[in-house]
């Protein structure tokens, strides 16, 4: 071989090397021997030149004593049943390697210890086993199962960026740039997904050669993500509106600005984004990017770049047949848009698009997908593996497991936690991941109202949630306002409610969004007024004027009329009915007095009954007859309001007086003891002198006080009692 003359060549030279160097005398004649057989016989291979071996190598044999040994075995099978012939074994700080037979099993020997086996094949996890190796003992590990990766191949992958991506998430991926080889592979079998990338310069196919790849994907039932970016170069979309026309429009340009998408609709190809996201996926200001427009399938994000909406960035589509396709315009690397400008978010869609694509379905369902926080959900599972774990993802997050049974069913119960309101995705996958299916399920908002009945007025505790993340909401009582509110993070918040003093019966406590005005939540309040306490205390104690009296104050009463000795009490709540002596009775209880006349903004004269309560108003006419009857009066007072009337002087008192004094001429002969009028009419005229006749006109007010105030002086000097004609 080439090595072998090197080797020679090198040895003749240090050879030489070493006799010019030296005082030896070079035997030019047995080197030139040498150089005669180096330059005729080596073509033809010096094991045919049984004479020359002498002059390369000396033969040495070393035999080495075995250690005390044992054995292992075992046999290696993938976890889709496959068995794995020539998977490596090697056994980790030895030089020992092996491979599984036809049967997939192995057997060596080994010094007695204690060893750790790496097993690998193309296509599975490797595993490490530890075990032990006893002397003249065969150690047997049985069968050993690698986990089947999911695999994808990748069609024109720039610097393999893709395929490195995929296997650092345990994805076996195979770069590709041949159609037909690729083609030929996806028939064996050997892929669940391919990804049909793109470069500068990469051809299309003749759209026969395309049909043949999609007839094979369809076929075996392999899906497919189709990337695209600038230029008009063989990558998958381009291909797609090329030979299919879907979509129907394509575009591409560069140097806007950072590249981004924007959610439009909620897919697991976007799992943890939200309608309404902007996602960058290219961190850098002179990128290319491309979109699309008029997909037969689902469009769920948008090109944004530069503050425009390009064009569609993303969509979904799926066949009858349960075939897969995901388009990505703008996500794969190339020779301008580096790997290093790519964005984890780009990463984490391109990784959710290949994984999607590549399951088989789940039908996924919620008995009622409209729920509340806090209501239980109930999840039913079809088309599962028989006895197979299924894991339930809310949001991408675990939330539970379940077992499909031998028809491959399953149902899943869970309570729906605390989050915002609107659409959540619910996704299963079988442990593998070869199995997918996801619904959605749609948060309602929900008030919850503590406690349900209370008096008005009040304190109640409101509890609201599935509203969105800092909405703004306004919270009404039966149509009138009461407050606003900003819900947190997570759509809910807790607050107090004061309920103001409304009517008794049930009442709606209403959620309104504050931008639309539309009710997103009710809840009901049963309401007691505290006006219906006391109505339905003074129905019990109808007869107990002293508490009727104690409670007039507060439910503003009054003493309105009197009528053959019966005297109507009027209050916000109704009439109480009460004879004159029991009235009179239940006043002396309290202390009552009468204490001042005023007139009320309609003209109402009426009379002030102070009493150890507080006070009580009474009409001009059941003021005389309790008068009458007996009732104290506050003389000062009365007094103190005369005078300040006469400091008003006013020109009709005069006339006014007069007429107070023929309503004295009334007076019962029926008096306890004489009444010296004249006197009175004496004191009348002594007040009035001292009026000057000159000044304005006593008002209304003033007369009817100063009236009443005779009235009751003559009531209270001589001790009469007055009755009406």
């Amino acid at each position: 071989t080439n090595n072998t003359k090197k080797v020679l060549e090198n040895a003749v030279m240090l050879g030489w090397q070493s006799f010019t160097g030296s005082n030896k005398v070079v035997d030019k004649a047995r080197m030139g021997e040498v150089l005669k057989i180096l330059s005729t016989k080596l073509g033809s291979g010096v094991s045919a030149q049984g004479g020359f071996k002498s002059y390369l190598y000396t033969r040495t044999d070393v035999y080495l004593e075995r250690l005390p040994h044992g054995f292992v075995t075992g046999k290696v099978m993938g976890s889709d049943g496959a068995v794995l012939v020539g998977a490596t074994v090697q056994f980790l700080g030895t030089p020992v390697k092996l491979y599984t037979n036809e049967t997939g099993q192995f057997f060596t020997w080994l010094p007695e210890g204690n060893y750790t086996m790496l097993v690998k094949a193309a296509g599975y996890k490797a595993i490490q086993v530890d075990f032990s190796v006893s002397v003249n003992e065969t150690t047997d590990l049985g069968v050993l199962i690698l986990k089947r990766l999911p695999r994808v191949a990748i069609l024109y992958d720039y610097a393999g960026s893709i395929k490195s991506f995929l296997e650092s998430m345990d994805i076996y991926a195979v770069d590709y740039t041949n159609l037909a080889a690729l083609t030929n592979d996806v028939l064996a079998g050997i892929y669940d997904a391919v990804v049909w990338a793109g470069d500068y310069g990469v051809p299309f196919p003749s759209c026969s050669e395309f049909a043949t790849f999609l007839n094979a994907t369809h076929q075996v039932g392999v899906g497919v993500v189709w990337m695209d970016s600038y230029g008009y170069y063989g990558y998958g979309i381009k291909v797609l509106y090329s030979c299919l026309g879907d979509p129907s429009s394509i575009g591409y340009t560069w140097g806007y600005g950072e590249v981004y998408v924007k959610v439009t609709q909620v897919h697991p190809v976007l799992r943890g984004y939200k309608v309404g996201d902007l996602i960058k996926i290219i961190a850098w200001t002179g990128a290319d990017f491309s979109w699309f427009s008029g997909f037969s399938g689902t469009s769920i994000a948008d090109t944004y770049v530069g503050g425009t909406t390009w064009g569609n960035s993303i969509a979904w589509k799926v066949f009858p047949d349960g075939v897969k396709w995901v388009l990505l315009s703008s996500f794969p690397p190339t020779s301008w848009n580096s790997p290093t400008y790519f964005t984890p978010d780009a990463w984490n869609i391109i990784y959710n698009a290949v994984k999607w694509v590549m399951t088989k379905p789940l039908n996924v369902t919620l008995e009622n997908p409209y729920l509340h926080v806090g209501d239980t959900a109930i999840l039913h599972v079809e088309g599962a593996p028989a006895n197979t774990t299924l894991l339930i993802y809310l949001d991408g997050e675990i939330i539970g497991s379940v077992i499909s049974n031998e028809s491959g069913y399953a149902e899943f119960e869970f309570m729906v936690p605390l989050i915002p309101g609107g659409e959540h995705s619910i996704e299963v996958y079988t442990e593998d991941e070869m199995y997918y299916g996801y619904t959605s399920l749609y948060v309602l908002v929900k008030a919850v109202i503590t406690p349900t009945e209370t008096t008005a007025p009040g304190l109640v505790e409101m509890n609201v949630t599935g509203l969105s993340p800092y909405q703004v909401v306004m919270i009404y009582l039966d149509g009138n306002w009461l407050s606003n509110y900003r819900a947190n993070e997570l759509g809910t918040f807790e607050i107090k409610v004061n309920i103001p003093l409304v009517v008794a019966g049930d009442h709606e406590l209403n959620i309104v969004d504050m931008d639309t005005g539309e009710v997103l939540g009710t809840a009901t309040l049963t309401i007691t007024s505290k006006l219906d306490e006391i109505s339905g205390k003074l129905n019990e104690i109808q007869g107990d004027l002293s508490t009727i009296l104690a409670n007039l104050g507060v439910i503003d009463g009054r003493l309105v009329d009197i009528s053959n000795g019966i005297v109507s009490i009027q209050t916000k709540l109704g009439e109480i009915q009460a004879s004159l002596s029991d009235l009179f009775n239940a006043l002396m209880s309290v202390n009552a007095s009468l204490s001042q006349i005023i007139i009320t903004s309609k003209g109402e004269i009426l009379g002030v009954i102070s009493t150890s309560k507080g006070e009580i108003l009474a009409s001009i006419d059941v003021v005389k007859a309790l008068v009458e009857a007996g009732l104290p009066v506050d003389t000062q007072t009365l007094l103190t309001t005369l005078q300040n009337l006469i400091n008003s002087k006013s020109s009709d008192i005069m006339s006014k007086l007069n007429e107070i004094l023929q309503t004295l001429n009334g007076i019962s002969n029926n008096m306890a003891s004489k009444t010296d009028v004249s006197a009175l009419a004496s004191k009348v005229d002594e007040v009035g002198q001292k009026i000057d006749s000159s000044t304005g006109t006593l008002s209304t007010y003033g007369i009817a006080t100063l009236g009443l105030i005779i009235v009751s002086l003559i009531a209270s000097i001589y001790g009469f009692f007055f009755k009406k004609k």
